[in-house]
C-alpha cells in the first residue's frame, strides 16, 4: 500500500504541474523511473486480478490452486 501512496503522490503532483509551472522542475527528473513503477504496479494488479478470475472461472474444473497463488505469495506476501 505505501508504494501505491507514494506513487499515487507523485501522479497528483505531476497533473499539479500542468497549472502550477514551478512543480515541473521538481518531477522531471524522476518521471522515467516514475512511470516504470507505475507500470510495474499496474502489472501486479492486473496479474492478481487476472489469477483471481482465473480461479473463480475454473471453480468447477481441476485447477491447480496452489499454481494459482504461487503469483500471489511473489507479488502481495501473506502474513
Amino acid at each position: 500500500m505505501l508504494k501505491i501512496s507514494t506513487l499515487t503522490a507523485w501522479a497528483e503532483l505531476l497533473i499539479s504541474s500542468l497549472s502550477q509551472q514551478y512543480l515541473t522542475a521538481v518531477i522531471e527528473p524522476y518521471r522515467p523511473t516514475l512511470a516504470s513503477l507505475w507500470i510495474g504496479a499496474l502489472r501486479d494488479y492486473a496479474s492478481i486480478r487476472g489469477d483471481s478470475e482465473v480461479m473463480q472461472e475454473s471453480s468447477s474444473n481441476a485447477v491447480d490452486t496452489l499454481y494459482l497463488n504461487l503469483g500471489k505469495e511473489v507479488l502481495l506476501p501473506v502474513r
